[in-house]
């Protein structure tokens, strides 16, 4: 499993930067390709519900944080 500062190191990857004027969010593209690779990364890490909508991506762990904090 990849560690986390190699993850943040891999978040700094994707240009996430807005488009100015912008009518829509997410605004660019590269913000929509982070959303998914990041809910994508919330699934492999063990979160039993993830969503997307409208530019926010929501994540749910039931019961204890104690299993994420242990990876």
């Amino acid at each position: 499993m990849i560690n986390l500062c190699d993850r943040f190191l891999k978040y700094l990857e994707f240009n996430t930067e807005a488009v100015n004027n912008g009518r829509k969010i997410p605004s660019s593209i590269g913000q929509i390709e982070f959303a998914n690779y990041l809910v994508d990364e919330l699934m492999k890490i063990g979160l039993d519900k993830v969503e997307y909508s409208e530019g926010v991506v929501y994540g749910y762990k039931k019961g204890g944080i104690q299993k994420l904090i242990n990876r």
